[in-house]
């Protein structure tokens, strides 16, 4: 019974802790973004699988060591026999005087061998390869910084994209509710026949055409909202509040010299860096493939007992050892050698190939964001004193439309133009933060 209620409360608050609305600012949902991102855990196992690597590239340069055992039981023991006067007459009779059987073995036999090979010389393949896995894990180390980037990037986008959704929001429900205020202040108006019955329906057709906008821009946040949160991994029905403002703006953060930028991106770019260690392990590989050329040395040592009975008595078993040298030397693989070469060299070009078409669209990238840049800052300008004007014109056409020096249209005319001029200021304001983001990612700088 207890166990019942218990499972019933969990339930009850788990059900609970979903409805809390949750508060995040962008640099929280960057870590969260982090910390769930399959891409970056799928890399991460990759880095681990290279480092593995490096291990095995370094077992061929330690020596291999093994050991054998063996038991052979014989149908019939090899021997020897010597018949009567083998070694012919003597002055005493035949030498032997008889025949002679001689055992040269045994029906069981055992054996323990100890066997150590060691690379002495490999054309320099081994040594290659333990500096290329090296290499290689670096690479993986910069796949990684290069992906992080992009989350980086991806969620910022998103999260101001909602926050722009949010603020554009507020505005209109500000709006609306300045539209609800006008209204009462009409019907009053023409209570006291101030006023005519064509300015009070005038009130009530704005009221109307605003209430469909506000529910339409509310949906747009939500939105935006749910894909903030899919793109977390967090519940898309969680409800969530943003925090923070668009941190970038011409005066705290001036645009840079596109120059300046250009260079910066081809000096800090991590795809850049990968490929240029990706040129040097082509690189390496056509080393390892010239190295079949060469010949290979290897030492050979064996350690031997050998018994015929298994026990372990004195003077039972008995060992010998052997080292030997042993070179392979290359003659003829069939061209093999030459076209491998020939082909590790082909890759090689490509990839310098590659680094070219790499460095020129990076550049075309950092040109066109730098330009979004200059336009978004062009456009910002004088746009916060307009909204100071727009509300000044707002303050200035009621008090007239109330004394009645001014028809209801010029009320409506300053609403709108105040409405518009802080709706452009935050899509300014957007806009530059997301320029801005984007042309530093562009140059490989940490977003």
């Amino acid at each position: 019974m207890f166990c019942n209620k218990l499972i019933i409360a969990l339930i009850v608050l788990s059900t609970v802790s979903t409805l809390l609305s949750i508060e995040l600012s962008v640099d929280e949902a960057v870590e969260i973004g982090i910390k769930n991102s399959l891409e970056l855990e799928t890399l991460r196992t990759k880095l681990k699988q290279s480092k593995v690597d490096i291990d095995l590239a370094k077992s061929t340069v330690f020596p291999v060591i093994s050991g054998q055992l063996s038991y052979t039981r014989l149908n019939e023991a090899p021997s020897f026999d010597l018949p009567a006067g083998a070694f012919g007459q003597t002055p005493t009779g035949l030498l032997p005087p008889v025949d002679v059987h001689i055992p040269m073995g045994d029906e069981n036999n055992y054996k323990a061998t100890l066997t150590a090979t060691q690379p002495l010389f490999l054309g320099g393949r081994d040594w290659t390869a333990i500096k290329l896995s090296k290499i290689y894990t670096s690479i993986v180390d910069d796949q990684i910084i290069s992906e992080e980037l992009k989350i980086r990037l991806k969620i910022k986008e998103v999260f101001y994209q909602a926050l722009l959704a949010e603020k554009m929001t507020a505005l209109m429900e500000s709006s609306y509710d300045n539209a609800l205020q006008h209204l009462e202040q009409v019907q009053s108006l023409r209570t006291g026949g101030a006023i005519t019955s064509y300015d009070l329906l005038r009130a009530r057709v704005q009221v109307n055409n605003l209430k469909p906008q506000v529910q339409n821009i509310r949906s747009g946040a939500d939105l935006a909202k749910r894909a903030l949160l899919v793109l977390l991994r967090l519940p898309a029905d969680q409800p969530l509040k943003l925090k923070g403002d668009f941190p970038h703006n011409p005066k705290d953060n001036p645009v840079p010299s596109l120059e300046e930028c250009i260079n910066t991106a081809k000096k800090d770019r991590a795809e850049i860096k990968q490929l240029d260690k990706q040129i040097k392990i082509l690189e390496g590989a056509v080393s390892i493939q010239k190295a079949g050329h060469y010949p290979s040395l290897f030492a050979v040592g064996n350690f031997n007992y050998s018994a015929y009975d298994f026990n372990f008595k004195k003077d039972t078993w008995t060992n010998d050892w052997n080292v030997s040298l042993v070179m392979s030397i290359p003659i003829f693989s069939g061209f093999k050698v030459v076209a491998e070469t020939k082909k590790a060299r082909y890759d090689l070009d490509q990839a310098e190939l590659g680094k070219k078409q790499l460095i020129d669209g990076i550049e075309l990238q950092v040109r066109s964001y730098h330009n979004a840049l200059l336009v978004a800052a062009e456009n910002l300008k004088g746009l916060f004193s307009t909204i100071q004007e727009a509300e000044m014109g707002v303050e200035i056409a009621t008090s007239r439309y109330k004394t009645g020096a001014s028809t209801q249209v010029e009320y409506f005319d300053s609403e709108l133009a105040l409405e518009k001029s802080k709706t452009l200021y935050l899509q300014g304001l957007y806009d530059y933060t997301i320029a801005w983001l984007r042309l530093n990612y562009a140059m490989g700088k940490k977003i």
